[in-house]
């Protein structure tokens, strides 16, 4: 039977190998010969500690139990497994401890995988390539203390890992200070931990670096920072100048100190005698000096205790002393009134403003008549009272307001006490009958007992016209006022007397102007012609015809007509009609007696003759 089995094998076996790549293998076979079909890793490359399976299928005859071996490289295990009679497939898995121990980051194993019957009758070989990777060391240290002064020792302490189990490996410690590293060596079995101290000799920041090398070249680096301090100078030569200040107003404390620690940070703690908060002044790394400012609300000698401290804890200490002076107050005195009449009252406003806030006042107010001075305590605003002045005459009121201190402020007002007026009186004003564009005078006379009174006089015209007002002096009680009337009627003129104190008398007449006779008007229209600057014969030829009767009105219409736009301007014809109709209306002409046609043609303007 095993005769005719190998018989069978050898004869049916023709196998074509596919090349395989890095992480798998795989085969081609007829049919009826045995054979690998595929062989893949399920981690290619694959890392030294890590786990790593293959996987893969092969071709048989059946009835045969198959047997499959595999070898997982130079320096690794190999392992065979038989498998049930119809099972064409298998799994092996490996772990590399190490890449390999060549000091390179990676290796290659050449894994070799063999069929066989059992029976030696049939033995076939597949390798397939895998890449084992070395794995860095992974590094943790800690370093304490993290802040130390200079001349002591820092200790340092760490560990690392590696799934290499074989590898071997070489610690440096890089103190940061350019001094000589520390150096270990650790074989593979070796507790992979560390542990070192070092002193620094100068003030700095430094950064300790861990090296762990394994023999593979892989690489692992832990770090840990260090603040090397210098021994603490305490601030010195601390100077403290305050200003000077008013009650409610503000002071400032400028301050300087040294520090030969010249990164040293400051705080300055500054207590107030004035019972007000304590405050607290932070200084950045080099800043020497600081300035400060603090209210005072009441007037007098405070201090402020000053403390600098430095980083470390060192403080210097000193005393500042201000000096507040205090505010007097301020007053405002005001008047009901600026004068008044004898027996009368007035009203005093008194305003107390000062900047101490806990202030108390005392007010003294004289009111310049030599009665008695009030006096009373007042708040800081405002405070009135009123007094009585039972005499004429020229008063001045001070108020006077002194604070706790002693401060004063003073105000004062004058105040006019007058006698009481008499009114003006027996006010008579009569006025001449004038005619029609003539001049009417009015003239008054009147009475006043207050012989120093100065008054306004306002006579009024009734015709249309603005008042006239007249300003007499001290003692005169007689006017007289002058006015021009165009319009002939009967007005009734008024005058009113008022004095400086504002009482008045008035008083009215009536005034008649006359109308001009039909005479009066007829001269006027000859001195009208007369006046213009007319043509020699134009004018001597209207002159002609000007008469006090209708018919020559008549006339004199037509030629004006005529001339109208011609010899006589458009203004020159409106004047002398104007005047005309006043001679009609005077001779009781009856209507349309006269009557001046248009100019259709515009001329110049009139010109006026200087001839008499």
């Amino acid at each position: 039977m095993k005769a005719q089995m190998r018989a069978a094998l050898v004869g049916a076996l023709a196998i074509a190998i596919a090349a395989l790549g890095p992480g798998s293998a795989a085969l081609a076979a007829t049919s009826a010969a045995p054979g690998f079909t595929s062989i893949t890793f399920d981690v290619s490359p694959v890392n030294e500690g890590q786990l790593v399976t293959a996987n893969g299928t092969f071709s048989f005859p059946a009835d045969v139990f198959p047997y499959v071996t595999v070898d997982w490289g130079t320096g690794q295990t190999s392992e065979t497994v038989g498998l049930a009679m119809n099972d064409r497939s298998f799994t092996f898995s490996h772990t590399y401890r190490d890449d390999a121990p060549s000091g390179t980051p990676q290796d290659t194993y050449v894994v070799t995988f063999t069929l066989e019957d059992g029976d030696g009758l049939v033995s076939i070989v597949q390798t397939a390539n895998l890449v084992v990777r070395n794995v860095a060391p992974t590094v943790t240290m800690t370093a304490s203390p993290a802040t130390l002064m200079v001349s002591d020792s820092v200790t340092v302490s760490g560990s690392f890992t590696d799934p290499g189990v074989l590898d071997t490996f070489n610690v440096v410690l890089d103190w940061g200070d350019h001094s000589p590293t520390w150096t270990k060596a650790y074989i593979a079995s070796a507790a992979k931990t560390f542990t070192a101290t070092h002193p620094y000799a100068s003030a700095g920041s430094y950064t300790v670096t861990a090296t762990v090398t394994d023999d593979d070249t892989g690489v692992g680096v832990a770090q840990a920072t260090l603040l090397v301090q210098a021994p603490n100078h305490p601030p010195t030569d601390l100077v403290l100048t305050p200003s000077g200040a008013f009650e409610n107003g503000s002071a400032t404390l400028d301050g300087s100190f040294a520090d030969l620690d010249k990164s040293d940070a400051h705080t300055v703690a500054l207590t107030w005698s004035d019972g007000s908060a304590s405050e607290s002044l932070a200084l950045a790394a080099g800043t020497t000096t600081f300035s400060t400012s603090h209210l005072f609300t009441d007037p007098g000698s405070f201090t402020a205790n000053v403390t600098v401290t430095d980083s470390p804890g060192a403080t210097i200490s000193g005393t500042a002393t201000f000096a507040v002076a205090n505010v007097a107050p301020t007053v405002g005195l005001g008047l009901s009134a600026s004068s008044l009449v004898e027996g009368d009252s007035v009203t005093a406003n008194v305003t107390v403003a000062d900047p101490g806030v806990h202030d108390t006042f005392t007010l003294t107010l004289d009111f310049g008549d030599g009665s008695a001075q009030l006096v009373q305590p007042v708040s800081a605003g405002s405070f009135s009272t009123s007094h009585a002045y039972p005499s004429a005459g020229s008063r001045t009121l001070t108020a006077s307001v002194t604070d706790r201190s002693g401060g004063v402020g003073t105000a004062t007002a004058p105040l006019l006490v007058q006698p009481r007026n008499h009114a003006p009186s027996d006010l008579v004003i009569s006025a001449n009958a004038i005619v029609e564009g003539g001049t009417a005078t009015l003239g008054g006379a009147f009475a006043d007992l207050d012989a120093g009174d100065t008054h306004t006089v306002t006579v009024s015209w009734h015709d249309g016209t603005l008042d006239t007002t007249l300003t007499l002096g001290a003692g005169v009680t007689a006017f007289s006022a002058t006015h021009v009337f165009n319009a002939a009627g009967s007005y009734t003129l008024g005058a009113t007397v008022t004095d400086a104190a504002g009482a008045s008398v008035a008083a009215t007449t009536t005034l008649t102007v006359s109308a001009k006779s039909s005479g009066e008007l007829v001269d006027g229209l000859v001195a009208l012609l007369k006046s213009m600057d007319l043509e020699q014969g134009t004018q001597t030829s209207l002159l002609a015809k000007v008469d006090n009767a209708c018919g020559a009105l008549r006339t004199l219409g037509n030629e004006i007509s005529a001339q109208n736009g011609k010899k006589l301007s458009v203004e020159q014809t409106q004047l002398l009609s104007a005047e005309m109709a006043k001679v009609s209306v005077a001779l009781s002409c009856p209507a349309g007696t006269f009557s001046v046609t248009k100019a259709s043609i515009p001329t110049a303007a009139p010109r006026m003759s200087s001839r008499h």
